[in-house]
This record gives C-alpha cells, sequence and structure tokens, in this order.
C-alpha cells in the first residue's frame, strides 16, 4: 500500500495527519454533529425510509432518464431545514441512488449559498429566500471551521 505525505490541519496544535481530514477536527464534527436520531432520523425514519424503498426499489431520478439504478437512499424533495413538518410525510420522499442524491443535494447547496444561476433548487425543492442578514441561526451542526479564527485575510 503506497503511503501518502502527512498533512497539517490549519489549525494550531492539531497533529499532521494522512487521510481526509485532520482526527481532532473529524472529533470535533462528529460531537457537534451528534447522532442520528438527535439529527431527525431514529427508529420512525428508518420504518418510512424501508417502506419507500420496498415501494419503489429504483431511482426516481435515474428512471427519468432512461437509466435503471437501484435506489439506496430516501431524499426528502423539500429538505428538513425548510419544511421539518414534512419529515415523516411519504409524498415528500423519493427513492435515489447515491450518486444523485449526491449531485441533487450539491446543486441545492450550491443555489442557496447563491453560487447557482437561478432562484430555484433542484427538482422540487427551493432554496431559503432569505438573505444571510434575516435568516435565523442554523440550529443544524456547523463545519468545524466555523467558530475558529482564521489564519491570514479573510476571503
Amino acid at each position: 500500500m503506497p503511503w501518502a505525505a502527512p498533512r497539517f490541519c490549519t489549525k494550531p496544535g492539531h497533529p499532521a495527519f494522512t487521510g481526509r481530514r485532520c482526527p481532532e477536527c473529524e472529533r470535533i464534527w462528529d460531537r457537534a454533529a451528534g447522532s442520528a436520531s438527535a439529527r431527525g432520523y431514529g427508529k420512525d425514519w428508518q420504518r418510512l425510509r424501508q417502506r419507500v424503498l420496498a415501494e419503489e426499489p429504483l431511482c426516481r431520478l435515474c428512471h427519468a432518464e432512461g437509466r435503471v439504478t437501484a435506489a439506496t437512499e430516501v431524499d426528502h424533495i423539500e429538505p428538513l431545514h425548510l419544511r421539518p413538518d414534512l419529515r415523516l410525510v411519504r409524498s415528500n420522499t423519493r427513492p435515489i441512488c447515491h450518486p444523485c442524491h449526491r449531485e441533487v443535494t450539491r446543486a441545492f447547496n450550491r443555489a442557496r449559498a447563491g453560487g447557482g444561476r437561478t432562484n430555484e433548487g433542484i427538482r422540487g425543492s427551493r432554496p431559503d429566500a432569505r438573505g444571510a442578514e434575516t435568516a435565523p441561526p442554523a440550529a443544524h451542526a456547523t463545519s468545524p471551521g466555523m467558530g475558529f479564527p482564521r489564519k491570514g485575510p479573510s476571503r
């Protein structure tokens, strides 16, 4: 197995590491994110997820484009942070494969951040139209980089 050169975290005092993320930052991220149950994915969600995958075993987005791909994940059409009341509503879920889910999430987050070309989200979802000044504080975990002082000039 090839050896990777050690990388250094941008946070002072964190050890050198190999891999995707600094082990210290990984621990901070895991503590901030909480358990799956704490994030709203408890037993009731697992039951709905199993039901959706049993009813529709193929990825809905791939199927619409003429491809046959097994669904491995269940996506909220209206994201939970925008519509928490639709968390366990079957009509707000769709079976989806991992690559499609990754792309839908990436495009939605890009549109929310203002990097997209449109005000609409992806395939039935809308990003929050409020600006950062008027948006309420986030009730979800933030990345480990948030809250730490940056080195050098900010972008």
